[in-house]
């Protein structure tokens, strides 16, 4: 470790014990950008960026959801307050825990991945708390794990001494041509940016360009 932990917590997640450290790391100065990249987050495809690198969105929860609900029914036929009800209590527990920890380690490796890759990052500041009243979009929103991706994004930029910076939520990214700026009226359907000065991209690319600038 770095120094002495200031505090120590232990805490019983589901049948497991975890114990994490609250340790004083060296502060590293921020160098000057040198890698920059715009980044696109979406639902049918996680991020996309400015050069063309496009993670999909793996889908966690919609890939275990047969799994869970079969999980709760059996759950709910159990007597309440009986020992078999807690046993599946914990069953159903630990299936919610597997989707988390696997959502938390992909946004991990993409995170690191990106903060590695690039010393600049440019992202769009979304409104998700607003984006997660629609109710069509709330559980693709939820499971991609937005909020917490742009965390990790802040917090290992700064430890590694690079950026991240957050871009005007209202700047029509998706509608704008990054080549020539003029604005088009497309709709979610329309994936491709196509405009009269010749661009034809891909619409995700394009906003990533939009983001950063080119």
């Amino acid at each position: 470790m770095p120094s002495e932990p200031s505090s120590v917590t232990i805490c019983l997640d589901g049948d497991k014990w975890y114990i994490s450290y609250v340790v004083e790391k060296a502060e590293i100065t921020p160098k000057h950008p040198i890698g920059v990249v715009g980044i696109d987050l979406g639902i049918k495809e996680f991020l996309v960026t400015n050069d063309g690198q496009v993670i999909d969105n793996p889908r966690f929860l919609d890939k275990s959801l047969k799994k869970l609900k079969r999980k709760q029914r059996q759950l709910s036929r159990k007597k309440k307050g009986s020992n078999n009800r807690i046993k599946q209590q914990l069953v159903v527990y630990n299936q919610h825990k597997q989707i988390r920890n696997q959502r938390h380690n992909f946004l991990h490796q993409v995170s690191s991945q990106i903060t590695s890759e690039y010393d600049l990052i440019c992202i769009e500041d979304l409104n998700i708390n607003g984006m997660i009243k629609n109710h069509k979009l709330a559980r693709q929103i939820g499971q991609a794990g937005w909020s917490m991706f742009i965390q990790m994004l802040e917090y290992k930029s700064k430890l590694k001494g690079k950026h991240t910076i957050k871009i005007d939520r209202f700047a029509p990214s998706s509608k704008t041509c990054s080549s020539c700026g003029k604005k088009h009226q497309i709709t979610l359907a329309d994936r491709v940016m196509k405009c009269e000065c010749g661009l034809d991209i891909d619409r995700d690319v394009n906003a990533a360009n939009i983001v950063t600038g080119k």
